[in-house]
């Protein structure tokens, strides 16, 4: 390897001396405007420094001798000084500074003095048919990041679209990662990795009632992952490459920081609470958020006035030999939501006859926390090998209850702890990577009463249900490995192949435990219609049992890719092919992968591209399991006095499962054009993204067999226009280096899916308009009074029609201070619920159909502001940092339902501080 990086310096000093010869410049120009067409091979960070001083005729120092191992990328095009160092220094725990109008110097991380604004959500420059957005360390410090999570990033990215949960002013007091759609794709078809490794729980990532009875649900990320830890995120929204399957929405990839060399130790701590938040409640609910009420039955509530957010993170650099180091993280993140339980009585069966009580301690303290670490250790095994050992571990914990009955508490846990491998080495015919991993997720209920017990109370004014749901726990085991082989290029005259393949196999357990009887009861007031004011009054009408039970399935993944990268003159043409296989489904499925791109001018500033694509979406163990669970439902319904004198039923499941065994896997075709062009210190990109979502899992209630039946029929269409400008090189004015960014992004989304929202009966058992009981057909709905196909119904989440961000950082040296502004717009749009009644019959036909009603929201603004100060402290890095969310204390509608509006949080200031050393 020493002897092929030697000939590759050589000759790339060759190059670089043509290419200074025959790009001279004047002196009387700016250096950092100067650009130079390059054509340099990858090679060590050290041999490349002194190339690139020759070529721009500049000093550049390197304060480390460490960087040997640091391996630079291909870079062929026209660049300035600064953006060639800012493509060779991305990743590699490096940085530079401009010391005079010739001169940089280029330091270790932890060497800093002070901080600098990194690269802005900058498309790479040689890979303009990619649709990729990454977002390096600098800028996730420097952004407004809430609760720290892995998708807090992601609010401005293009294609992207938030759930907005951490946003609600009511539920101030969670710290869950919001869920994310790309492109219009539901939200629990992403897929998730770090450091290569797919952190996705695809227990049941669609469900998420903790208190239900028959499900836990879980969340699209198998792991919280801490933004502490991370040294850059990338965002694939189209044209994605073969290599990556299982998702219709898009890609997130993190990767964890790596040891930069040097020894080093850093913590933090970030603080928000009630007091430093304003809130903003829907008068008709102000006394109710006040209190900070459980509705009665609910285990958990955005009522939540009252929360403290003490988060505290440190970690660091451990070298152990020349060659062997490890960067650690550990985190532990608190919300405590003291909360009170606003319903009166306590219902409670004993020897079979319901009872009424007062509750006498109303007050609840329930908390969400969070827990983890994540160490990388790097092995340079020689001059061709590397390893790194990566070890991950996390654990989330929410204290809840259910409102209206004693003894109601129970913990609920999303754990996560796993193990990687990724392995890369030179070979005489290219590169080779492998990666192999095993991580376990885990879901679980405890309670902390003997015999679990739902309570549902038809009183006549008011319906109560409540009760504590029962112990479960479901457990998801995957082991995996994912071997590919970039070749050396090929060329033939003037056409030149990259040629990259491999395989991905994966096995996935899942063992479902429910160690005791759960049962649902339901007392009802009679005649229907009349209030009974007493638990005497009330007739038990059902029962509704859950048996104990211990399930467990298999899913196994295989899949090969293949691609082959050819550049012709100033074509790129791309294609692409991905086959996968999963055992549950028994489908195998090929999935064609199709991008190029056109060099206009030769000079890699102007580019136009097209792309055709095939993603195949995930399954989830949940379609897996609930037809196994299923036999282990029990449900009674006795007669009523007067009422239903003869009406018995007994019935063990509901769900008519044979329709799986022909279900298609869900996939989205995706077209897509775009254009990219450098103007001056410039970059601007546009893209339009059209999606076809299809085979989209779905169930309908057949009112023949009396059975929910399986199928395909979910469907959706996105269309997405972006357009992106992003500033290359700060502008120097007032001693202050400023950086802006713009972006403005359109997108329209149909679907036939109702239930979109994360946490809603959504997703792969609920595809369709509602389960069909009670109508005549599915196909057809009415809207606002008219008949309209259910395809052409407008998405209920995820679906703002159009949204603007600017982004404007001030960087002051002077003072080591740095000022971030996002500023962002939101459109009005229009989204659906049901009326009430949720059902209407069809004028023309008679036929009764599902009957929806617009819901109107104003345009949103919002401005949010990071201000963060860094001063030198001899070789130690301390920082103070304030984060402004909603800087001007907007009231923002994010959702209303039945009348009932809910806002965005007011005005809230987060503060953090930090040392490194």
């Amino acid at each position: 390897m020493v002897k092929r990086l030697v000939q590759k310096s050589a000759s790339v000093v060759f190059v670089a001396s043509v290419l200074t010869c025959s790009n001279a410049y004047s002196n009387d120009r700016n250096i950092n405007d100067i650009e130079k067409a390059l054509q340099l091979q990858s090679t060590y960070l050290t041999e490349l420094i002194p190339v690139i001083s020759h070529i721009y005729n500049v000093e550049i120092t390197l304060t480390s001798e460490k960087a040997g191992p640091i391996t630079t990328p291909n870079i062929h095009g026209n660049y300035s000084v600064t953006e060639v160092l800012q493509l060779i220094l991305r990743d590699s725990g490096y940085y530079y500074i401009q010391q005079g109008v010739n001169q940089f110097e280029i330091r270790r991380r932890e060497e800093r003095n002070g901080y600098t604004l990194g690269t802005l959500y900058i498309h790479d420059r040689n890979s303009h048919e990619n649709g990729t957005t990454r977002i390096d360390r600098e800028h996730i410090e420097s952004g407004t990041t809430g609760n720290a999570n892995l998708t807090d990033v992601l609010t401005r990215t293009p294609g992207v679209s938030l759930s907005g949960d951490s946003r609600r002013s009511t539920g101030a007091g969670e710290i869950t990662p919001d869920n994310i759609s790309i492109h219009g794709s539901p939200f629990f078809q992403n897929r998730f990795q770090i450091d290569g490794a797919v952190i996705n729980n695809d227990i049941d990532p669609a469900y998420d009632d903790k208190g239900d009875l028959k499900r836990l649900g879980s969340h699209s990320q198998g792991y919280f992952v801490n933004l502490k830890n991370l040294e850059s995120i990338e965002i694939m929204d189209h044209n994605i490459s073969a290599q990556y399957g299982g998702f219709t929405g898009g890609v997130v990839d993190a990767q964890s920081r790596k040891y930069s060399g040097n020894d080093s130790f850093w913590m933090t701590w970030r603080h928000t609470s009630d007091t430093l938040t304003s809130f903003h409640v829907d008068p008709s609910m102000a006394s109710e958020f006040e209190q900070g009420s459980i509705p009665s039955g609910k285990s958990f509530t955005l009522n939540q006035p009252r929360f403290t957010k003490n988060f505290f993170d440190l970690g660091g650099d451990l070298g152990h030999t020349d060659n062997i180091g490890t960067n650690f993280s550990i985190f532990h993140k608190k919300s405590e939501i003291p909360l009170y339980d606003y319903q009166p009585f306590i219902y409670e069966v004993i020897d079979g006859q319901l009872t009424e009580s007062i509750d006498e301690n109303p007050n609840i303290d329930q908390y969400r926390e969070s827990i983890g670490f994540n160490t990388k250790t790097t092995i340079t095994i020689d001059d061709f090998s590397e390893v790194d050992l990566n070890l991950r571990y996390n654990t989330n914990k929410s204290r809840m209850s259910l409102g209206g009955h004693s003894n109601s508490s129970f913990d609920y846990f999303n754990d996560a702890m796993g193990a990687g491998l990724n392995y890369q080495s030179e070979l005489p015919i290219g590169n080779l990577f492998l990666k192999t991993n095993w991580d376990t997720f885990k879901n679980e209920r405890t309670v902390n009463t003997q015999n679990p017990e739902l309570l549902v109370i038809l009183r006549g004014d008011q319906n109560i249900t409540t009760g504590v749901p029962g112990p479960m726990s479901q457990s998801q085991n995957t082991y995996s490995l994912n071997p590919h082989i970039e070749l050396n290029s090929i060329e033939y005259g003037s056409l030149t192949n990259n040629i990259r393949f491999g395989f991905d196999i994966s096995k996935t357990d899942l063992e479902e435990i429910r160690s005791e009887k759960s049962t649902e009861y339901t007392w009802a007031c009679l005649p229907w219609g009349s209030v009974c004011s007493s638990a005497d009054q009330l007739y038990l009408f059902s029962r509704y049992q859950r048996l104990p039970y211990d399930i467990n399935v298999t899913q196994n993944q295989y899949g090969f890719w293949a691609e082959n990268k050819m550049e012709y003159n100033q074509f790129s043409i791309n294609p692409g092919l991905r086959i996968d296989h999963n055992s549950f489904l028994g489908n195998t499925n090929f999935s064609p992968r199709f991008n190029i791109s056109y060099d206009i001018f030769g000079d890699n500033r102007t580019n136009i591209y097209a792309g055709a694509n095939r993603y195949y979406g995930r399954s989830f163990l949940e379609l897996q399991a609930a037809q196994l669970r299923d036999k282990y439902t029990y449900s009674e319904t006795w007669p009523l006095p007067n009422i239903m004198p003869d009406f018995k039923t007994e019935s063990r499941g509901t769900t008519n499962w044979d329709g799986l065994l022909n279900v298609k896997t869900p996939y989205n075709n995706e077209f897509s054009i775009g254009a990219s062009h450098i103007l001056g210190s410039w970059q601007h990109n546009l893209a339009f993204v059209t999606r076809q979502g299809r085979d989209q899992f779905s169930y309908i209630y057949d009112s023949e067999t009396r059975q929910n039946r399986f199928g395909n029929r979910g469907t959706s269409d996105t269309q997405t226009l972006t357009l992106t400008s992003a500033l290359h090189k700060p502008i120097h004015f007032a001693n202050a280096n400023w950086t802006p960014r713009f972006m403005i992004e359109w997108q329209e989304t149909l679907t036939n899916a109702r239930n979109l929202n994360p946490g809603s009966n959504s997703g792969y058992l609920e595809g369709v308009g509602n389960d069909g009981f009670g109508v005549d057909r599915t196909d057809r709905v009415i809207l606002d009074g008219r008949v309209i196909d259910v395809n052409d119904l407008p998405a209920n989440a995820f679906n703002i029609p159009w949204r603007s961000s600017i982004q404007l950082a001030v960087d002051v040296p002077q003072y080591n201070l740095n000022i971030n502004n996002f500023f962002d717009i939101k459109a009005g749009h229009n989204a659906i619920e049901s009326t009430s009644p949720n059902r209407a019959i069809d004028p023309n036909t008679g036929e009764m159909l599902y009957s929806y009603e617009k819901v109107s929201y104003s345009k949103r603004l919002n401005w949010d502001m990071n201000i963060r100060w860094s001063p030198a402290l001899g070789k130690s890095q301390p920082y103070v940092q304030l984060d402004i969310l909603n800087v001007l204390n907007d009231s923002n509608v994010s959702k209303a339902t039945g009348g009932t509006r809910y806002y965005d949080t007011g005005r809230q200031f987060w503060i953090e501080t930090g040392i490194q050393f």
